[in-house]
């Protein structure tokens, strides 16, 4: 029962994390004079509600065919490690422009944790072998 219960309330908050960085990320693209500051908000949104999909899809699917989480949630993982990686990238470049870094200093370190972010996803996609 209890396995159950935790199974309904993942699938509940990755549905109502992925609505609520749906919502956020339509009120940004509707914002008239968008920044660089609203355009990296919005693809931290867009990566963060794409994590949010890849966690809530496979339940609901593994609930509705019946199919164990395991074997559906196969296919979701590189979109899943993609995201985890790219949202603190966005984050770090976001909080150097909001801090009042000038701007080349703050686009050169945020490409910098984007690359970071680049090597940590393909070192979990591609593991060295042991």
């Amino acid at each position: 029962m209890l396995l159950v219960n935790q199974f309904v309330v993942r699938l509940l908050s990755y549905s109502a994390g992925t609505l609520l960085c749906v919502f956020l990320l339509a009120i940004i693209v509707k914002k008239h004079r968008q920044r660089m500051e609203d355009w990296l908000l919005a693809a931290l949104l867009a990566a963060a509600g794409a994590w949010q999909v890849t966690h809530a899809l496979p339940r609901y699917l593994a609930a509705v065919g019946g199919r164990p989480l395991s074997e559906v949630t196969l296919p979701f993982l590189t979109v899943q490690m993609a995201c985890a990686a790219l949202v603190p990238a966005f984050l770090f470049h976001l909080s150097l422009l909001w801090a009042g870094f000038p701007r080349p200093p703050a686009h050169w370190l945020g490409v910098g944790a984007y690359s970071i972010a680049l090597l940590a996803w393909s070192g979990y996609v591609n593991p060295a072998p042991a």
